[in-house]
């Protein structure tokens, strides 16, 4: 039997829009207070409309994520305002498609400390307050948003590769970690989604990835049940939309 959200405090990050506002949504459906971060203001308080209308939410927060004194601050004050820290959704990530011998610096910094410095220190920021329901609670769960990019080379993706295997490796750690004390961590890697950020791919977005698809694999994922953790789940298109 899959575990009831009501009364839990889940963070999603990279609310603003596409699976992080599916996600978002889908968490308050099943009664967990959601605390949106995301970067879209304008776009944040439409997810948090939408997250209203089935159950309260936690909030909205703007940090960028690789400034760490502006993640701690955002965390703390969830904290402060919820009292508890159940469930950490690391959704928020970048993607600028190139060849590494065409790839701009700039764009291969911000894969990496978005879609994996970011993500770290999201984590290790949340840690103590995720320990504490453990200690509390028996469980708390992080669900890491990575990509088949993370375990497959993909040609013209180089960097983005490696900021996704990075997740993979630190998502596999982080369990041996802490899995004594109760914490689930658990990466999914979905193919190509039906979101802004790939549109411009050329892809086959009606055979792509729905984003509510992957938010219905988190939210089974966050409910697990106690006595077992599904560590990595794959998620590809039925038929392929490349």
């Amino acid at each position: 039997m899959l575990i009831d959200l009501s009364g839990q405090v889940a963070i999603v990050t990279g609310a603003s829009r596409g699976v992080g506002r599916a996600t978002a949504i889908r968490l308050s459906q099943l009664g967990a207070s959601v605390a949106l971060l995301g970067r879209n203001q304008a776009a944040l308080e439409r997810t948090a409309e939408l997250c209203r209308e089935h159950a309260e939410i936690a909030g909205c927060w703007s940090p960028e994520l690789s400034d760490t004194e502006e993640l701690a601050a955002a965390v703390h004050d969830i904290s402060e305002s919820c009292g508890r820290i159940d469930i950490l959704v690391n959704n928020a990530g970048v993607f600028y498609p190139a060849r590494l011998d065409s790839a701009d610096p700039f764009d291969i910094d911000r894969m990496l400390d978005v879609n994996l410095k970011g993500l770290l220190h999201a984590t290790r920021i949340c840690l103590p307050y995720l320990k504490e329901s453990c200690m509390a609670r028996g469980r708390a769960v992080v669900v890491n948003i990575s990509s088949n990019a993370g375990r497959f080379g993909i040609p013209g993706e180089a960097a983005y590769c490696a900021s996704k295997h990075g997740v993979m490796g630190f998502s596999e750690g982080l369990f041996q970690e802490e899995r004594e004390l109760g914490l689930k961590v658990c990466t999914i890697c979905p193919g190509w989604i039906a979101t802004e950020m790939v549109e411009e791919s050329g892809i086959d977005m009606d055979r792509a990835i729905k984003p509510s698809e992957v938010a219905e694999m988190v939210a089974t994922v966050v409910r697990w049940p106690d006595n077992s953790c599904p560590t990595e789940i794959r998620l590809y298109p039925q038929r392929s939309p490349v």
